[in-house]
């Protein structure tokens, strides 16, 4: 997330309308733009038209590149599985980690943001191996950490794709494996803990 999503999340919005904002906003303030140079005309119409239709595009695809709308930001692209007595649900959110993914590195960034916006929701990590590779240095100290090994548990939640995300919602659990994870998994989340 960038300065301006994390004003808008820390203004009160949804993780989801904290991505969607600014590409709102540049949108509307290029069209604005446009009102206020209509007095300026090409003696062309063609290429009027054109020059202005650039400008209103090129604001709003220059924001898009350096942060792009990923479909895991406005869907809910989690799977629902349903967990046995004897697999001991999150209290809070769980994320299945391999040492020295650098995906799973990243994750603690959106997870100290979490974790700010919601201080009391417990995060685990649970690393799989004995090692703590690339992570276990950069885990803060209110993020318990377990490890495990690849077990048929965690097949079955992680789907061989990591950092997998995973919260309890009734009697079931949310997973988000990293292709699926976006801000929207965040609303849910919070949704699902009654936050």
């Amino acid at each position: 997330m960038n300065e301006l999503e994390l004003f808008f999340l820390n203004s009160g919005t949804s993780w989801t309308f904290a991505r969607l904002l600014p590409h709102i906003f540049l949108l509307i303030t290029s069209v604005l733009l446009i009102l206020l140079f209509r007095k300026y005309r090409f003696k062309s119409l063609i290429i009027d038209i054109a020059l202005k239709s650039a400008l209103v595009i090129s604001i709003s695809s220059i924001y898009f590149i350096y942060n792009p709308i990923f479909r895991g930001d406005i869907a809910n692209l989690a799977r629902t599985q349903h967990y046995s007595q004897e697999y001991k649900a999150p209290k809070g959110v769980r994320v299945y980690v391999l040492p020295s993914c650098p995906y799973c590195v990243e994750s603690l960034e959106l997870m100290d943001i979490f974790h700010k916006r919601n201080p009391k929701v417990e995060i685990e990590y649970v690393i799989i191996g004995n090692s703590g590779g690339k992570i276990l240095p950069k885990i803060p100290s209110y993020i318990k950490v377990q490890h495990t090994k690849l077990d048929a548990n965690v097949k079955s939640i992680s789907k061989g794709s990591f950092p997998s995300f995973l919260v309890k919602k009734d009697k079931s659990l949310l997973i988000w494996d990293n292709n699926a994870f976006g801000l929207r998994a965040f609303d849910l989340i919070e949704e699902a803990l009654s936050i």
